[in-house]
């Protein structure tokens, strides 16, 4: 048996609250793509200021100021480089929950109908990267990437996707 906790200890657990229960995936595939940190930092921070009886206020917008071209520029790179990041992240983790399905189907097991699914995607999505390096390993080529994007829109994998690119796909089927 183990040795019990000290009083002081067990008086503490009890008084403390429960913690709050952990969101959990409805399985392991979708852990790839449920990079879930909560609201946004906004919304936590406008939780925390407002009281019940008051509602959040939107901020006020200040109608006749534009940003500068360099301002926009900016925030148009910083969003374009965090998609592409998340995209590598969700590219990484499904890549890293294919490999054990590679390793079943390679030692005669089935897969289900998910994991089969799962594994095409990545399988095609890995493909898809070939060209995609080219452009990366010839200097200056990246300068071409829109060009490519433009004429070959399914050259990046699909992680790289953005939302209204998912819903025009989910359209044209």
């Amino acid at each position: 048996p183990l040795p019990r906790a000290p009083a002081w200890r067990r008086a503490a657990a009890a008084s403390a609250p429960p913690p709050p229960a952990a969101r959990v995936p409805a399985s392991r595939h979708t852990l790839s793509r449920a990079l879930w940190r909560g609201p946004p930092r906004v919304l936590r921070d406008a939780a925390k200021t407002s009281s019940a009886a008051e509602p959040a206020k939107p901020p006020a917008k200040d109608e006749g100021h534009k940003p500068s071209f360099l301002a926009r520029s900016w925030a148009y790179i910083k969003h374009e480089a965090h998609h592409y990041k998340m995209g590598t992240i969700l590219l990484y983790n499904d890549v890293r929950t294919a490999v054990p399905l590679l390793q079943r189907l390679l030692l005669g097991y089935n897969l289900s109908r998910r994991e089969h699914n799962l594994l095409v995607r990545v399988v095609t999505d890995m493909l898809r990267l070939v060209p995609f390096l080219f452009f990366l390993l010839v200097p200056f080529m990246e300068f071409l990437l829109p060009v490519a994007l433009k004429i070959f829109p399914n050259m990046l994998p699909s992680t790289f996707e953005t939302k209204f690119q998912k819903e025009a796909a989910l359209k044209r089927k």
